[in-house]
C-alpha cells in the first residue's frame, strides 16, 4: 500500500471523528464485513498496518462519504 494513500485516508477518519462526531463502529459497520473498529482505531492512533483487503474496504467508504 502506498504511504501517501494511507495518510489521507487516516487523515480523512480523523476529520470525520473530530469535526463530524462519527465513530469508528459507524465506520467499520459501513466499511463492510471484517473491518472492526479495532482495525480503524490501530490504524489511526498506533500506526498498523491492517490487511489490504480490510484497508480497500475503508478506504472505498472514506472516499465516498
Amino acid at each position: 500500500m502506498n504511504d501517501e494513500i494511507v495518510d489521507m485516508i487516516k487523515q480523512k477518519i480523523i476529520y470525520l471523528k473530530k469535526e463530524k462526531g462519527v465513530t469508528y463502529q459507524f465506520m467499520a459497520d459501513k466499511s463492510g464485513e471484517g473491518v472492526t473498529r479495532f482495525d480503524i482505531a490501530h490504524l489511526v492512533t498506533d500506526n498498523r498496518k491492517i490487511g489490504k483487503n480490510k484497508f480497500k474496504k475503508l478506504a472505498k467508504f472514506i472516499l465516498n462519504y
